[in-house]
């Protein structure tokens, strides 16, 4: 919207993916890191064959399959925000 009305250049759109993009890679590590590895909380059966499982089946999918799948999941997450929100 801000792009279309010109309050911001492509260039600072551009940016603004990026650091988001960047930023949600590195909290995601984080919270692994801290979550799951520290805690070695995936490394007793059944939950390292569930993990595992959970792995091979996304590096498995087609790239549309995994793109369509993503347009809801998106869509929960704004409704879960939108509903802390409110």
């Amino acid at each position: 919207v801000g792009l279309f009305s010109g309050r911001v250049t492509i260039f600072e759109l551009c940016y603004n993916w990026i650091v988001v993009l960047v930023s949600n890679f590195c909290g995601c590590v984080f919270t692994v890191y801290m979550f799951a590895y520290l805690t070695q909380l995936y490394t007793r059966e059944p939950y390292l064959s569930y993990v595992q499982g959970i792995a091979v089946a996304k590096i498995d999918m087609k790239p549309e399959v995994a793109f369509l799948r993503a347009i809801p999941a998106n869509a929960l997450v704004c409704t879960s925000i939108m509903l802390g929100m409110s």
